[in-house]
């Protein structure tokens, strides 16, 4: 009938087929069909940045993600940040800890049908708060619902650090280990990675508090 098909999806290139023709009469011919198939492009999903504190850094893994691609697909790291890594399989993560500032990674994407692409990754690294104190009531070691927040917030940018918990009290309170330790067991719930070290403090000019200081 002289239609023209594929028998499924192409690499990029050049195909033809040849061949002869006739009808009833018999009249004869040859015939020449070249199908140039184009290469597509691999386009970037979703994932082009990320950002971490500079105590999380060392831990910084995310996969890149890409669209209109044909099966497999490699991913080949040309320029940027020797501080990030981005494995053939699309897989990035920071070759230590960082300090704080913006690292990119750039390359190349090829799947097994010969599409091609680029890729661009930025990690954007914060410096994070070393430190913080938590306000109690006069006599109390019982932690507010606005120091449960400020601790949670704390927390989630510690993970796996060490952080050394110091509790003080107003004159004539002893209630300095028992704020440390409140504030030690919210840390760990909120971060079971974190590494506590509760510290006496006794009396302080603060009255009555307790100070988290966190170390990489």
């Amino acid at each position: 009938s002289g239609a023209v098909s594929t028998t499924g999806t192409l690499a990029a290139g050049n195909y033809t087929a040849t061949g002869t023709t006739s009808d009833v009469n018999g009249d004869s011919g040859t015939f020449t069909f070249t199908l140039t198939v184009s290469p597509g492009v691999i386009s970037m999903n979703q994932i082009h940045s990320g950002t971490v504190t500079t105590v999380n850094s060392v831990h910084f893994v995310t996969n890149l993600r890409v669209t209109h691609n044909f099966g497999t697909v490699v991913f080949i790291q040309t320029s940027g940040s020797t501080h990030l890594n981005v494995r053939t399989s699309g897989r990035v993560a920071t070759t230590g800890s960082l300090a704080a500032g913006t690292y990119t990674a750039t390359g190349t994407t090829i799947d097994a049908k010969g599409d091609r692409g680029v890729f661009t990754f930025t990690l954007k690294v914060t410096p994070v708060k070393q430190a913080i104190t938590v306000k109690f009531a006069v006599g109390s070691a019982l932690l507010s619902a606005s120091a449960k927040a400020s601790l949670a917030q704390y927390a989630l940018q510690l993970r796996g650090s060490m952080v050394t918990v110091t509790g003080f009290s107003s004159p004539g309170v002893s209630v300095s280990s028992a704020r440390a330790q409140a504030v030690g067991i919210y840390l760990k719930s909120i971060d079971s990675s974190l590494r506590i070290v509760l510290i006496k403090g006794g009396v302080s000019p603060m009255g009555p508090s307790a100070t988290a200081v966190a170390m990489d």
